[in-house]
């Protein structure tokens, strides 16, 4: 193909890829290899993996995995990175500082919690944490059971 390149350099690469039984981009790629630099090269083959890559994004994504358009967009500069975006997701880890029962610094928490009553001014409801919970939504008067 090379030497059918050298003798027709006018030639369009399908007319070379017909001549020598190759695909079109098979002779475009042959021809740029034989008289470019690697950078020329790897230009040469920008086209089809972009072209791999839109189409990993179709495949990827039917799967639920948006990750090569999310990195598609990132390169193009559309969107920028998320901080910490490369670690992976994990359990969330959550430190509390407060001291348990046994520890320096531990307070008992009040056995009668004072609650505010609507009734009159000053007036409060007690209530302990050993009391059943309130029914609310309970049976309706005269509803008939199950």
């Amino acid at each position: 193909m090379l030497e059918l390149h050298r003798a027709n350099p006018d030639w369009p690469y399908h007319r070379l890829a017909g001549e020598a039984g190759c695909s079109e981009e098979t002779a475009r790629l042959t021809c740029v290899a034989a008289s470019r630099s690697a950078v020329d090269l790897m230009a040469a083959y920008a086209e089809p993996a972009l072209r791999a890559w839109l189409q990993a994004q179709g495949v990827a994504a039917v799967r639920g995995d948006h990750r090569p358009a999310r990195d598609w967009l990132m390169h193009a500069g559309v969107i920028d990175p998320l901080p910490d975006a490369g670690k992976g997701s994990g359990p969330a880890v959550v430190i509390i500082n407060a001291p348990m029962p046994g520890m320096p610094g531990y307070v008992p928490s009040p056995s009668v919690i004072d609650v505010p009553s609507a009734g009159p001014a000053g007036a409060q409801n007690p209530v302990t944490p050993d009391a059943p919970p309130l029914a609310l939504g309970g049976p309706r008067a005269g509803a008939r059971g199950p």
